[in-house]
């Protein structure tokens, strides 16, 4: 997943900013440790996104995702169509803390997603976001990350304390088939929770094409800042 390009043409196809909505959550003073901006009464900011396949998978995923930012970090809620019923999958926050300092047309647009990490103004990080058994028809999944607080959860790469600035990150979301949930309880656990965890597809998997060492990435959703208050600069 890392090391693939994903397109701009494929992430503007995903992005769809349709609302907002607004409370206000209690929160950190500052969103970087240094007081540039006084979160504490910032509202939660709310938009959803459109999930489409992974570019390339011919997996036919689809749905919508709903991020929530707020001063504590990142929320998701997901509708999941086209999963494949018995398979386990797991959901990966990969997120661009100061996606300005990003090069190209935008974060891994240019299939530099390792550049864009390998940078340390990006501020970048991929971690786990959860994992779940797929039933047939929509599945509904949320996950939560907490502002520098990855929870225990798997970092594949990037910044390991996880998000920094959850109204200024671009927020990718990416969901990977580890195909049949397997039957022994440890076994599971990783498949759920760990980025090569117990991958078990084989080729050939009709339409998938796509498929490195028994696991499919198959959805991706993306979300652009929304210009709301965080930090201005690296």
């Amino acid at each position: 997943m890392i090391s693939k390009l994903l397109p701009l043409t494929a992430l503007a196809a995903v992005v769809q900013l349709t609302g907002c909505q607004s409370s206000e959550p209690a929160g950190p003073a500052s969103i970087d440790g240094v007081t540039r901006v006084d979160l504490a009464s910032a509202p939660a900011i709310v938009t959803q996104s459109g999930i489409a396949e992974y570019p390339g998978s011919g997996t036919g995923v689809s749905g919508t995702a709903t991020l929530t930012r707020s001063p504590g970090g990142l929320a998701i809620d997901l509708a999941i169509d086209g999963l494949m019923a018995g398979s386990s999958y797991t959901v990966w926050w990969v997120l661009f803390d100061n996606p300005g300092a990003c090069e190209g047309n935008g974060c891994g647009a240019e299939g530099v997603f390792d550049d864009d990490f390998g940078r340390p103004q990006v501020h970048a990080t991929a971690v786990n976001a959860t994992g779940f058994v797929a039933t047939s028809g929509t599945n509904a999944v949320q996950a939560h990350l907490a502002r520098h607080d990855v929870g225990g959860n798997q970092v594949i790469v990037g910044d390991p304390s996880g998000v920094d600035n959850p109204y200024q990150a671009q927020v990718n979301l990416v969901i990977r088939n580890h195909g049949p949930a397997e039957s022994d309880p440890a076994a599971l656990h990783e498949q759920l929770n760990l980025f090569q965890g117990h991958c078990n597809l084989t080729d050939p998997v009709p339409p998938f094409d796509e498929i490195e060492d028994g696991c499919l990435d198959s959805g991706v959703a993306a979300f652009l800042p929304p210009g709301a208050p965080g930090r201005s600069g690296s």
